[in-house]
C-alpha cells in the first residue's frame, strides 16, 4: 500500500524499485533470525539499499543484546566501514589469491590502529590499498581492446 494525497492505493511489487523489494524479500529471514537468534548469511547484501538503510539494518542486529542472532554479510559499500557501525573485529576481508585462485579472509584487527577521531571511517584507507583485498585493474589495457570503439 502506497499513501498519496487521495488515500492509500495497492501497488503490485513488480511496480517497486529493486531496493523496495529487496527488503521486503529479506524481511522475512531478519525476522526468523532475531525471533530464533539464528544466523542470517546474505551475500551483496548491500546492493540496491542506501548506506544509510544498509546501516540501520545492521544496528537492528546489534542492538539485540541478548537474542543469539547474528548476520553475517559480504558488502561493498565502503561507507560502512567506519567506527560508528561495526567494531574492528567485525570488519573483515577477502583477498583473492590470482596465482592460485585461492581466497584469504582475515580481520582488520590485523592491521595496526591508526590514531582516529570517534567517527572516523576506514573506507579511505581500504580504497588506497592500506588492507589489500582491493579489486585489480591490471589489465585495463587489454580489456580496452575488447571494447568497441565510439
Amino acid at each position: 500500500m502506497k499513501k498519496t494525497a487521495s488515500g492509500e492505493i495497492s501497488v503490485p511489487i513488480d511496480f517497486e524499485s529493486e531496493g523496495t523489494k529487496k527488503i521486503v524479500y529479506l524481511l522475512g529471514p531478519i525476522y526468523n533470525a532475531m525471533i530464533n537468534g539464528n544466523l542470517l548469511l546474505v551475500d551483496e547484501f548491500d546492493s540496491k539499499f542506501h548506506t544509510l538503510l544498509s546501516k540501520f539494518l545492521f544496528r537492528i542486529f546489534h542492538a539485540q543484546s541478548e537474542g543469539l542472532s547474528q548476520i553475517i554479510a559480504a558488502v561493498q559499500d565502503v561507507n560502512l566501514m567506519n567506527t560508528d557501525c561495526f567494531r574492528r573485529d567485525q570488519i573483515w576481508f577477502v583477498d583473492k589469491d590470482i596465482k592460485s585462485g585461492s581466497s584469504h579472509l582475515y580481520s582488520l584487527v590485523e592491521y595496526k590502529e591508526k590514531q582516529r577521531t570517534l567517527k572516523s571511517s576506514y573506507g579511505h584507507d581500504y580504497l588506497s590499498g592500506a588492507f589489500d583485498a582491493i579489486p585489480l585493474f591490471d589489465n585495463l589495457d587489454e580489456f580496452e581492446k575488447l571494447m568497441p570503439e565510439g
